[in-house]
């Protein structure tokens, strides 16, 4: 269910906004549930789950452009990849 090859110290509501951004309401709530049996948030952390998860979702965006940088796309080829992205990522938000 989740790709152990991104193990990083970081913060701890970053796996859970992982799950939040790739699975069913159903999915994060039972992941929230088994992470908490076995570590509690704080409510703080729990508050800022849906603004974790949103700022995660720029910086994909980001990575995206990014990598067309990188590889020399063209303007026309970074428009279209870009405008799929962006709509992409609007689609997977409103979800």
């Amino acid at each position: 269910m989740f790709d152990f090859d991104h193990c990083a110290f970081r913060y701890r509501i970053h796996d859970l906004a992982v799950i939040k951004l790739s699975f069913p309401e159903l999915v994060f709530q039972g992941a929230l549930k088994g992470y908490e049996h076995i570590r509690t948030l704080k409510s703080v952390e729990k508050d800022c789950i849906n603004l974790y998860s949103d700022i995660l979702m720029f910086k994909k965006f980001s990575d995206i452009f990014n990598m067309l940088e990188i590889t020399g796309a063209d303007e026309n080829e970074k428009q279209l990849i870009a405008h799929n992205a962006y709509h992409t990522l609007k689609d997977i938000i409103a979800y």
